[in-house]
Formats: structure tokens, C-alpha cells, sequence
């Protein structure tokens, strides 16, 4: 069967050029292409790794307040007009809030339309956003918002869902089963990999030889986690001399996470990180931290943290909270040492543990890359939607 021509929509409007979201669409575009899929982008930021690929549009969005308007009404006929001339097969769009755009134009032009949903955006906000001004119009306006994710769902041929409880979620709502695509995130698994050295960042920040180093990457948000970490190293650095961590990236709950660890040589916040550096940076840790707290309302964590792919293909020895996806993907004292979030004093524990004994951090990297590599890459990804396209055309014949 002949490959077919993607229409990505990107409809986001993120200041930075970092995280989860950046990574997923990274990723993933690049596993349409090592499948042999023709893309059409339509973007509204010129990312650097955008480059890359041939045929992009940029809507050139200068600002988060004229995002709704652009996206549902004033852009709308410039994105038709793509639409008209590329005969794309497929529209796939990431889901965001206030906009049912990819839902309007698959069904103006009669083709599938696959929406990545990687949550209900109403609660993220209410929930996670980390400005109050945000988190109180989201309040405001979440009948609009659920308006429109309402309309984009029902919309939406097939839902890609990054995790279990995403797709029991939408069960919840009567999204029926056979429409549910269980997709989670990946990683490329060439550019992480257990060979890369990461002596030169070691030397960088002055990191003995001998340490061991304890590393978390990430833009420091609301479930991040990188505050029960923070408050674990405080404690373990007064005790061991040759623990080192390594805070990398940046975001809102960086300064939190600084003010609690306080000031120590062997706690280093590095900022933000190139992506072309993550790897190396990852590299220089013995000990990879996935410290995810849980939903605050005590509703089941739904996410699906792209950190964790990418510390699974280094081959380092990884701790992880044993919520969600996490206890799902990782097995137990085989690839990870799991321990119950939001707890330091259990994540210490685990932390003294791996410190010690080396032959388990060999076996837990290398039982975690195996896995990874086998199961969650994002050619494996991109292959996932491209099977579930394909069962469609088969039903139309």
C-alpha cells in the first residue's frame, strides 16, 4: 500500500524551544520520515529542527493572544488553501485548546483526521498551568473550552493517546474504543544511546571522576517532581561527599527547586539545555531521576514524561515514581528502581541503594535500553498511526 501524505497541524504557541511537547513533535515527525511518509507542517513558530523537513508552512503567529483568533478564523482560509493544493491523506493535529480546526478542514475535504490527545487541556490548565492570572481564566472560560475539545473529539477519526489512563479517560466520556490508538511517546534511539560520553560535561561543572551523579532534565513544571529531588539531594549531600546532582534545563519551579536544595557544590542547576546537548548531558549521570508527582486532585496521572524514553536509551540506571505510565512501562528492581511519588525519604533510599552498587545500575540501564529500543522509538510510533490508516483504507475498499 502506497505511503501515505501526512498534514501535520501544529497549532501551539510555545515561547521556548524545549520539553515534552518540542520533543513529541520532534520525534515524531521524524518517524513519518524514516517510514516513508510525505509531510506537509503547518506551524506557527520556525523551530530550528523544522529545517529539516521540506514542505512547511509557517502561519507566523507573534503572540499567545492572537492565537484563538488566528487559528479558528483569520488563518483559516490560508490553511485551506494548503490543504487544496498538497491532497494531503491525513490530517494529524496535536490537541490544544480552543479549536476544533483539524476536525472542520478532515471534514470539508472528506479525509481521516487523527488527533493526537495527550489530555483534557481544560484541567492541565486549571490544574498545572503556573501562572494564577492563567489558571483563573481557564476557570472562566472552560465552557468554551470544553466546547471546543468536545467538538474536536467527536471530530476526530481515530484519537492517538500517550498512556493507559488517557484512553481509559476518554472511555469515561463514551469515546468509543475501536477510535482509541494507545501511542506512547518515544525516543530516537541513534541519537540516545549508551556510548555517548558525557566526560566533557563532568569537567564542565567540576564533577570529581569518581562521583556519582545524580540527573534530572526537564522544564520544571507543576508535576515534574523536581522539588521532592531538590529536597532529597539537600539531605543526601551532608551525608555523602561523593554524591553529585545535576538539575538540567530550566522553567517556572526552578527557583523553588534551588531555594530547597539551598547551596551546595555537589547541586548544580545547569539551565537550559540545547537539544542538541541533552544527550551528552544525560551521559554525564550515573543515576537518572523521574520524580513525577502525582494529579493534585487525586484523579489518575495520565501523562507520559518524554524524559523517561530518553533515559531508558542512555542504559543508565533509572528511579522513577511508580505512578501512571511509569509502573506500566518499567518493571520493578529489573529496569528501574520504583518508588512511591512525592516521597523524598523513599527516593533517598533508592538513591543510597544505586549509589553503592554498581553491577545493579549496569543491569538496570541495560534491561531499560533493551526495552526501549524494542518497543518505544518514534519510528515505532509513527509506524503505530501509519497501521491504524492503513485498517482504515481497508474498510473503505
Amino acid at each position: 500500500m502506497k505511503k501515505p501524505k501526512v498534514c501535520y497541524l501544529w497549532f501551539e504557541f510555545i515561547s521556548g524551544s524545549a520539553g515534552g511537547a518540542i520533543s513529541h513533535m520532534e520525534g515524531f515527525l521524524s518517524g513519518l520520515k524514516t517510514v516513508g511518509c510525505d509531510t506537509i507542517i503547518i506551524s506557527p513558530k520556525r523551530f530550528d529542527f523544522l529545517k529539516k523537513h521540506k514542505n512547511v508552512h509557517y502561519l507566523e503567529w507573534t503572540s499567545k493572544s492572537k492565537f484563538i483568533v488566528n487559528a479558528n478564523f483569520l488563518k483559516y482560509a490560508k490553511i485551506k488553501k494548503i490543504i487544496e493544493k498538497e491532497k494531503p491523506d491525513i490530517i494529524y493535529q496535536r490537541h490544544v485548546a480552543f479549536t476544533d480546526v483539524g476536525a472542520r478542514i478532515a471534514k470539508e475535504f472528506k479525509i481521516p483526521f487523527i488527533l493526537e490527545y495527550n489530555g483534557p487541556l481544560t484541567w492541565v490548565t486549571k490544574h498545572w498551568a503556573q501562572n494564577p492570572t492563567r489558571r483563573l481564566f481557564a476557570e472562566i472560560l472552560s465552557p468554551v473550552s470544553t466546547y471546543y475539545e468536545h467538538r474536536v473529539i467527536q471530530g476526530a477519526t481515530i484519537l492517538t493517546v500517550i498512556s493507559k489512563p488517557l484512553e481509559r479517560l476518554l472511555e469515561k466520556i463514551h469515546v468509543s474504543k475501536s477510535k482509541i490508538l494507545f501511542n506512547p511517546n518515544g525516543v530516537d534511539a541513534d541519537k540516545f544511546n549508551q556510548k555517548i560520553s558525557g566526560t566533557k560535561i563532568r569537567e564542565k561543572y567540576k564533577i570529581p571522576k569518581k562521583a556519582i551523579v545524580v540527573g534530572f532534565i526537564g522544564t520544571f513544571g507543576r508535576w515534574h517532581g523536581a522539588e521532592v529531588l531538590a529536597r532529597t539531594a539537600k539531605e543526601l549531600v551532608f551525608k555523602k561527599k561523593n554524591i553529585f546532582f545535576l538539575f538540567m534545563g530550566d522553567g517556572h519551579y526552578k527557583k523553588q527547586s534551588e531555594t530547597i536544595a539551598g547551596t551546595s557544590k555537589q547541586i548544580i542547576f545547569t539551565g537550559s539545555v540545547p537539544r542538541e546537548q541533552v544527550p551528552e548531558h544525560l551521559a554525564a549521570c550515573d543515576i537518572l531521576v523521574n520524580p513525577t508527582v502525582p494529579n493534585p486532585d487525586g484523579t489518575e496521572f495520565f501523562g507520559s514524561p518524554t524524559k523517561l524514553f530518553e533515559y531508558m536509551a542512555m542504559g543508565n540506571a533509572i528511579i522513577s515514581s511508580n505512578i501512571g505510565q511509569m509502573k506500566e512501562i518499567l518493571e520493578n528492581e529489573k529496569e528501574a528502581l520504583l518508588v512511591d511519588a512525592a516521597d523524598s525519604g523513599k527516593l533517598k533510599d533508592a538513591l543510597l541503594v544505586l549509589s553503592k552498587d554498581k553491577k545493579l545500575r549496569e543491569s538496570l540501564g541495560k534491561n531499560a535500553r533493551k526495552k526501549v529500543v524494542k518497543e518505544y522509538t518514534w519510528n515505532k510510533n509513527a509506524k503505530r498511526v501509519l497501521k491504524e490508516y492503513e485498517k482504515l483504507q481497508r474498510l473503505r475498499e
